[in-house]
């Protein structure tokens, strides 16, 4: 390269303006090594002025910028959509053919505060998988849905009538009573817990929800809830599982006094995890 010292009329005493005489054509990395001169000359009094280098650094940046937005944004997968599963799980669909839950499920510690809203309802722990008690040897088979529980009968008794619908069955043990409600409805999962909730918190104020997670029961994906209601007389600890079938719902309580509920929990867990969606 070849530099050029030539007067700019009226200058200071200590500024000097240079040309740069591109002789032969230099590289780049040259370009920037006399940027970097600019910035030191300066810092020394001078002023420099490059008429030609200062326009190929920048056309070189704008043009490894867009080259690297595009390869970006030819990366990225767009959403095309969103969808419920048969289980009521909301879902992005993108345009690749993947998809993803709107909102994953995430661990919660013990005492962390869990929102109410519909918005942070799925937004709970991925619970274990449970299958069914070899000592529930007996089914009840819904007339209304193609749910079925598999329950042990030397212990619960079932209950046919005196039930106020939409519960179809109930079942007695001991202090404890299960109640299963059934409908034949194409709903929103997400809603239908988010209502029955805000239901029952409008009907027992004292209702304290104590643990929420998602389960895996007999290949079904269910909700559960454990919460207590009720005053410090009559005390209730409940025990509830929230299923979906394609145009199906079933709501499974067991509920009981505090007092004793904790001797039958075993038995009142081997109860619910005998529901089962049969295959059409």
């Amino acid at each position: 390269m070849k530099m050029e010292c030539k007067p700019a009329g009226n200058v200071g005493r200590n500024e000097l303006h240079y040309r740069l005489v591109p002789n032969p054509p230099i590289s780049q990395g040259q370009a920037v090594t006399q940027l970097g001169s600019e910035k030191k000359l300066i810092k020394s009094g001078y002023k420099i002025t490059f008429t030609h280098y200062k326009l190929i650094g920048m056309k070189l940046l704008f043009i490894l910028l867009f080259v690297f937005l595009s390869f970006i944004s030819f990366g990225q997968k767009s959403e095309i959509g969103k969808a419920i599963t048969t289980e009521g799980r909301r879902i992005f669909l993108y345009d690749d053919g993947t998809w993803k839950y709107e909102l994953e499920p995430t661990p919660v510690t013990r005492g962390t505060i869990i929102p109410d809203t519909a918005e942070n309802l799925f937004n709970k722990p991925v619970g274990g998988q449970y299958q069914k008690s070899p000592y529930n040897k007996k089914v009840w088979l819904s007339n209304r849905t193609h749910f079925s529980v598999w329950y042990n009968s030397k212990k619960w008794r079932m209950n046919l009538l005196h039930n106020i619908p939409p519960v179809e069955v109930s079942f007695h043990f001991i202090d404890n009573v299960c109640t299963i409600l059934t409908e034949r409805v194409d709903v929103d999962m997400e809603t239908w817990i988010y209502e029955t909730k805000l239901f029952r918190k409008q009907n027992s104020p004292s209702m304290k929800i104590m643990k929420e997670e998602w389960r895996t029961v007999n290949g079904l994906s269910v909700y559960f809830m454990q919460w207590q209601t009720g005053d410090n007389r009559s005390n209730l600890q409940c025990y509830t599982y929230f299923g979906k079938g394609s145009t199906e719902l079933v709501q499974m309580t067991v509920s009981a006094p505090v007092s004793v509920v904790y001797d039958s929990e075993e038995e009142i867990f081997r109860l619910l995890n005998g529901l089962v969606l049969e295959k059409k």
